[in-house]
Order: structure tokens, then sequence, then C-alpha cells
């Protein structure tokens, strides 16, 4: 006995992908003391799931990962810098179901310079007409100008680098 199988075609057709999400806009990236930077952008996106932001040291080449923000977030502030350094920034946003969106415009920031070092002065007199030296010396640990200028009037002194 022979059995036949019909087998029936059926087409089936799926959805289109998903759209990745919205790109940032507008990051901003500014300077807020010796050690910090805030990190700001436009969030435009309605589907992503998290923000990646990426960091790069002194030039705008070999970005790490430096954050993994929640939806909506639309600010980082990015702690334990070196003083006195260039950072540049950038940010995507991520889809767990349609990718990434592309990366926003870049930004950079310089953190602040240490203050100089003064050596401790100790009280001094000076006499009319009499020529007193008081030595000074200041210093910058980031190899700086320091410049020292007095406050006090009258000022009747020179000062020399």
């Amino acid at each position: 006995m022979v059995s036949l199988h019909l087998l029936q075609m059926q087409t089936v057709t799926t959805s289109a992908a998903p759209a990745a999400p919205a790109t940032p806009t507008n990051l901003v990236a500014s300077g807020i003391s010796t050690s910090k930077i805030r990190i700001t952008w436009n969030d435009v996106a309605t589907t992503e799931n998290r923000y990646e932001l990426f960091r790069s040291n002194n030039t705008n080449a070999n970005y790490i990962l430096v954050a993994t923000l929640a939806a909506n977030s639309a600010t980082y502030t990015d702690s334990a810098l070196f003083a006195n350094a260039i950072y540049y920034y950038k940010v995507k946003a991520v889809s767990t179901s349609a990718g990434p969106s592309a990366y926003s415009n870049e930004d950079s920031a310089l953190t602040g310079n240490n203050p100089p070092v003064i050596t401790d002065l100790t009280s001094r007199t000076a006499r009319y007409g009499v020529t007193t030296t008081i030595a000074v010396t200041a210093s910058d640990e980031n190899g700086r100008w320091v410049i020292i200028q007095n406050s006090e009037r009258p000022c009747l002194c020179n000062i020399y680098r």
C-alpha cells in the first residue's frame, strides 16, 4: 500500500525590524571642578532602554564606555578625573530590540587646574629708604604659569620671575 502525504505551502510575512532609537542631540560637556565634568544632552528617543556614554582622554579618538544610564537620562557627572585635562564625550541611545542609535555630537571639556603652592611667608617689615628682599616662591604641579600680584596698597615693589 502506498501512502500519499500532501504538503501545504504557506506564505509567512514577518514584521519589519523596529527602528533604532532617535539619536541624542545637543551634547554639552562642562568642567565643574578639578576632578569633575558634567555632560548633558537632549533625550529625544522614545524607544530606548538605556544610554551609553563614551569618553576619550586628550583626543577625540579611542573612546571607551564610561557609563550605562537608564532610559530617559539626560545628564551625567563624570568624576575622579585628572586636573587640568581635556576629556571628549559622545552618547548613544540603545534599544534591546532595535539596537543602538547613531552617536550624538562630540563635545570636550577641561577640568579645572589645581591651585598653586606658595611658600609660607612670615611677617616682614620694611623701612622707608631701605631695600628689603622677601623671597616668594610658587609652583604649579601642572607646570602652568603662576602670577603673583600685590593686592595691598601702596605697591612699592617689583616682582620678578
